[in-house]
């Protein structure tokens, strides 16, 4: 079935990128026997994961959707915790032959078992659902064998030595670990990745632990007294906190391994009398430190993206359509009521309008400020002025208690609102009566036209 083929191939590509990473690896270091071994892991990976889908498991832990995601990211976890402690121990002693093999038959059966359970999850369901699992089996396991056929052809055109300089054993954890972070398991099932799932529970943890302290502390929020150390509080179990800790415990392997990496010092060449020797030596050294860097800055790489999708995750933005309104009275004037049909301004959220003239588009913003007063805006900038065929990339969004430049993603303070200059909403001229926003339609077109005169200083892009 060519649903399911489709469905699982990509995560067949993959895992086999990563297997082969290590099957390169096992190679160059000259070892047939941790790659059998490393082979066979991923082959019984596919036994166990893929079938395992179609048969009833016992315990919610184990066969739910959530355990499953639990142990995916422990596993990728430990491996990236591996390689840093492999790199802090300065390159542990050789095993024997009996556990080496045993510990790159586990790796291939960790690489694989987790996509391979996730494929069957996806193949079973599509079978059921069309009534023809055993087509729908078929095209998963074609779609797996087609994932791994490129990783046959890279590996027979491999080269030994170039690999060599490039992999360690525990900066291959380390990279393995971020790949799987990244890319491994359960992709097109995920609503957010590792970074938003651990973030979540870092708050949930930090909200409970800082509760509890102020309530030892007899230091609680009360409703009218003014309670020390509140703010402080407030702090250390709010999102960034949460998130800070999240970035320091997912980067701090690899930024470990780098900086161990870059802290050993040029060999000693001083023995060596003929200069054009110590000069190969020493740049011979420096290549090959940035040879091995290279999986490790592609790690640091993953992870940053991986932390501005939960980010973006966590935080969307808000970009709501503009409404339309029109002028009345005499002279013409705008007129916007806090509370209408579309909500209370109480409620934060930024608002935009749309004035018609004639056949242009007179887009502006309206927001409660912290203060509790009003900013009004134009839906443009200053500074950032996209091109015609960029438009989309022109004007402001919400994300939190910020407005965010779209064109150069620049966070703006609420309470910055009707203040010019930088990358600040082009102000508009408005006046405060009772429940209502009243903008004098002069204002707003004038306003309009003078900031349509300006520089296209962002035309480039």
């Amino acid at each position: 079935m060519m649903e399911t083929f489709l469905k699982v191939l990509p995560q067949s590509i993959q895992a086999a990128f990563l297997v082969l990473a290590f099957l390169l690896y096992t190679e160059s270091q000259n070892r047939r026997r941790w790659s059998i071994a490393l082979l066979c892991g991923v082959f019984s990976a596919f036994l166990t994961g893929f079938f395992m889908s179609f048969l009833p498991l016992p315990g919610e832990f184990i066969s739910s959707h959530k355990g499953w995601t639990f142990w995916r990211y422990l596993w990728e976890i430990s491996l990236l915790y591996a390689g840093m402690s492999m790199a802090l121990l300065k390159g542990p002693r050789r095993p024997g032959p009996r556990f080496s093999v045993m510990l790159f038959f586990i790796a291939g059966w960790g690489i694989f078992f987790f996509d391979a359970r996730d494929a069957g999850f996806l193949v079973h369901d599509i079978g059921l659902m069309n009534g023809r699992t055993l087509a729908a089996v078929t095209g998963g396991v074609a779609g797996i064998l087609a994932g791994f056929l490129p990783l046959l052809l890279i590996f027979v055109l491999k080269r030994k030595e170039s690999f060599r300089s490039i992999f360690t054993l525990h900066n291959l954890l380390v990279f393995g670990g971020a790949w799987l972070v990244a890319f491994g398991g359960v992709g097109s099932l995920e609503e957010g990745n590792l970074m938003a799932w651990l973030q979540q529970g870092m708050g949930a943890f930090l909200s409970g632990l800082i509760s509890y302290i102020q309530e030892v502390l007899i230091l609680s929020p009360h409703p009218f007294l003014r309670v020390p150390f509140t703010g402080v509080a407030g702090f250390l179990s709010g999102e960034r906190m949460a998130m800070t800790l999240v970035v320091i415990f997912m980067f701090a392997p690899v930024l470990t391994v780098l900086t161990i990496l870059f802290a050993k010092p040029d060999p000693q060449v001083h023995q060596i009398m003929v200069r054009a020797e110590r000069r190969l030596q020493i740049a011979f050294f420096r290549k090959d430190l940035v040879a091995k860097s290279i999986p490790l800055l592609l790690s640091f790489f993953i992870l940053v993206v991986m932390l501005h999708a939960s980010n973006i995750s966590v935080n969307p933005l808000y970009d709501p359509p503009p409404m339309p309104v029109r002028a009345e009275g005499d002279p013409p004037s705008i007129s916007l009521q806090l509370t209408d049909r579309f909500g209370d301004f109480t409620d934060g959220r930024l608002r935009k309008y749309v004035y018609f003239r004639g056949d242009r588009e007179v887009v502006f913003l309206a927001i409660l400020k912290p203060d509790g007063s009003v900013g009004v805006a134009l839906d443009q900038c200053e500074v950032c002025r996209p091109a015609e065929w960029n438009r989309n990339a022109q004007g402001y969004a919400q994300r939190g208690s910020h407005l965010v430049c779209k064109y150069c993603m620049t966070p703006i303070a609420l309470d910055t609102i009707n203040n010019p200059g930088g990358c600040n909403p082009i102000p508009v001229p408005f006046s405060m009566e009772e429940d209502r926003i009243v903008i004098e339609l002069q204002d707003l077109i004038s306003t309009f036209d003078a900031a349509e005169k300006m520089e296209k200083k962002g035309a480039h892009l």
